[in-house]
């Protein structure tokens, strides 16, 4: 009796810690963004990317914690599109996340993370 006692408390132990110290990230979006949160997003992509400028619409990640950002059209010199096959299309997905109450970007090919200090988010409503 004394040993399923300790084996119990043990495994009830054992299971308890686990969850105290790990916290974990939950799709999100962001509540009531200024230009500042933006710009903090923008520059965010632009790192992830590795290019500028990065063209986001005022309402990116209100409504859903996905962001996929495509490559724009090749352009010539005079600033024409090129025409023929882009062999290469460029798309990254992104997701916002929320995680201790802090907001962070995520690329979803990679795990490359970016925290947003001025951005606040909510959980994504299921």
């Amino acid at each position: 009796m004394k040993l399923e006692a300790v084996l119990c408390l043990s495994a009830a132990a054992a299971v308890g810690c686990g969850h105290l110290g790990a916290s974990e990230d939950v799709p999100a979006v962001l509540v009531d963004p200024t230009e500042a949160v933006r710009t903090e997003l923008r520059a965010a992509l632009t790192e992830a990317l590795g290019r500028a400028p990065v063209a986001i619409a005022d309402d990116a990640l209100t409504q859903t914690s996905t962001l996929v950002i495509e490559r724009g059209p090749i352009r010539e010199p005079a600033n024409r599109p090129l025409t023929g096959r882009m062999l290469d299309a460029d798309v990254q997905r992104f997701e916002l996340v929320v995680n201790d109450g802090q907001c962070a970007l995520l690329r979803a090919s990679d795990g490359w993370r970016k925290a947003l200090a001025q951005a606040r988010c909510m959980p994504e409503a299921p």
